[in-house]
């Protein structure tokens, strides 16, 4: 399980290194993701290996979501006054 961690983490790095190293204009985690899934479909071997730890993260992922639920409940008076602002397309100086 260790190691099925180590290589989903590795291909989250390799994808941020290319991201950057190459300048795309796509997340590293995006392009690590894109990299993992080809690499799981040429290695029956390395789904084999990770398929275990990336069901036990799976079933597990809402709890990813309470630092980002936490976040906006403590900044909702700030998000509340920029909402309006952020959605206007044209604001009365572009006319």
């Amino acid at each position: 399980m260790l190691l099925a961690l180590f290589a989903l983490l590795l291909f989250q790095l390799v994808g941020e290194a290319a991201a950057r190293g190459f300048g795309l204009p796509i997340p590293g985690p995006v392009s690590g993701f894109v990299l993992l899934a080809a690499a799981l479909a040429a290695s029956r071997r390395l789904r084999r290996n990770v398929e275990p730890a990336a069901t036990g993260l799976l079933q597990h992922l809402l709890l990813l979501f309470v630092l980002a639920a936490t976040g906006v409940i403590q900044q909702w008076g700030l998000l509340r006054a920029a909402a309006l602002p952020s959605t206007t397309v044209a604001g009365p100086s572009m006319k």
